[in-house]
């Protein structure tokens, strides 16, 4: 009988020791955590092997990053929130602590940008705000700006309308820098890099405060999770898991191999549940068609047919139909489900002041929440849908733009192909179809394209822009 090898030996020893410390670990966190705390711990220990990946992954992102990504993370993050407000509190204190760093973060942005160009001389570069497609949506930022005059809150509107016209002249800026189509690629991978970093602080909220993070007895699920720090809403909640889940999914669909394809579907997985646990049903179905425009627009029929009859039958021949029903319905009533969750309500009470100045509206981001939210709700920010907020904002002045930019965009994004050596192009093109699917159906139900930060429907924007100009 051969004898144990001593490295044997010892890597019996090191299994003990090993297996000995994780049971005193387990029984430590058993003591101080509670139960809601305690049933995610498998998840954690499952989740060492993706995070070691994804540590390389964004390790490789950040170790590229240049100045416009710096720049972009600062714009990203002057829109995030940590504490609610009130309308009260702003009328009474528009600048208090808890906002002055959003203001500081747009000011360093603009500063930037300012240095930047006149260090560069982009002068000529600059006439592509106006250009198909980014000038439909300059000309609506300057529409927002214009009715400073008129509005109900003139400071508001000012800085609010000021925030969104950093964002454009961002990403012109960025275009104009990038000049290559792996550098557009590297931009996107710093964008949603962003996104699952928050899609991690969310569930580290779970995990630390979920008295915060949690909201219980709702909906066939049980829960439904929101952020904490940052505060952010279920339905946003929700909106992170979408795009995250369409990008991996395109990703997952189109190029990867190897360890790169593990850590899609890990990423996938990850995006789904939050998707789930958030109950948020409008980005769900943008989830949905995003998929379905992904698929078919990549021409894998054969894998959209298979999918499309496999969900079928599973409906037909399984009780698969009925718990998606009553997880969709939430357990609310055929009334409240029919109302959009009292979304209805909202525009019902908006439509005289829109009829009283369809034209101009009553100021750029001051109508909705000063006129018509404040009357449901002191915390109430809008009216949970782009067009009768821009409406209540603009009128029909901010809303032709907007409507051509959405639409200019869709058509660039759809008939724009590239040559099938061009991967990069492609993969460009189809996680900009999915998102802006995601945020096309969001529309309806919140405001997507105009609220700040308005990183995703700008980078959208910016990509057909850049895919425009490369094809032409």
């Amino acid at each position: 009988m051969r004898l144990i090898k001593k490295i044997d030996i010892l890597i019996i020893f090191l299994t003990i020791i090993l297996s000995t410390l994780s049971g005193l670990v387990v029984s430590w966190l058993s003591l101080v955590l509670t139960p809601n705390q305690l049933y995610l711990l498998p998840l954690c220990v499952y989740s060492i092997i993706p995070i070691t990946i994804a540590y390389s992954k964004i390790y490789r992102i950040f170790s590229q990053a240049r100045w416009w990504h710096v720049i972009w993370i600062l714009y990203f993050i002057s829109g995030l929130s940590f504490s609610a407000r009130s309308t009260e509190s702003i009328l009474r204190s528009p600048l208090d602590l808890s906002v002055s760093y959003r203001v500081v973060l747009i000011g360093i942005v603009v500063g930037a940008l300012f240095w930047w160009n006149i260090k560069n001389k982009n002068y000529k570069k600059s006439l592509l705000l106006f250009s198909n497609p980014i000038g439909w949506v300059t000309t609506y930022a300057l529409v927002c700006t214009l009715s400073t005059i008129w509005s109900v809150y003139p400071a508001w509107t000012l800085y609010r309308s000021i925030e969104y016209f950093t964002g454009i002249v961002l990403i012109v800026s960025i275009i104009n820098v990038a000049q290559s189509l792996k550098n557009i690629k590297s931009f996107f991978d710093w964008t949603w890099a962003i996104y699952f970093l928050v899609l991690v602080l969310i569930w580290v909220g779970v995990v630390v405060w979920p008295d915060r993070a949690l909201i219980y007895n709702l909906g066939s699920v049980g829960i439904q999770i929101q952020g904490v720090v940052p505060v952010i809403s279920t339905n946003s909640v929700g909106e992170f898991g979408a795009i995250i889940g369409v990008v991996s999914f395109t990703r997952l669909l189109l190029f990867t191999k190897g360890k790169s394809r593990f850590f899609y579907i890990i990423v996938f997985i990850i995006a789904l549940v939050t998707l789930i646990f958030s109950q948020s049903r409008s980005p769900l179905l943008g989830f949905l068609l995003g998929l379905v425009l992904v698929l078919l627009i990549s021409k894998k029929i054969g894998l959209f047919t298979f999918l499309g009859l496999t969900i079928l039958i599973l409906i037909s021949f399984t009780s698969l139909g009925s718990l998606f029903y009553t997880f969709f319905m939430r357990n609310q009533s055929l009334e409240l489900f029919s109302k959009l969750s009292g979304r209805t309500d909202y525009w019902e009470f908006a439509l005289p002041y829109i009829l009283n100045r369809p034209l101009n509206g009553y100021g750029a981001y001051a109508g909705g929440r000063f006129v018509v939210a404040v009357e449901f709700s002191d915390t109430l920010s809008s009216t949970h849908g782009t067009w009768p907020e821009v409406l209540m904002g603009t009128g029909i002045f901010g809303l032709l733009p907007l409507i051509m930019a959405v639409l200019v965009v869709w058509l660039i994004l759809i008939t724009c192909k590239t040559p099938k050596y061009d991967l990069l192009g492609e993969q460009i093109r189809l996680e900009s179809i999915g998102v802006l699917a995601v945020m096309s159906v969001r529309s309806i139900f919140t405001v997507s394209f105009i609220w700040h930060p308005a990183t995703l429907w700008l980078l959208v924007v910016g990509a057909s822009a850049f895919l425009y100009r490369y094809r032409h």
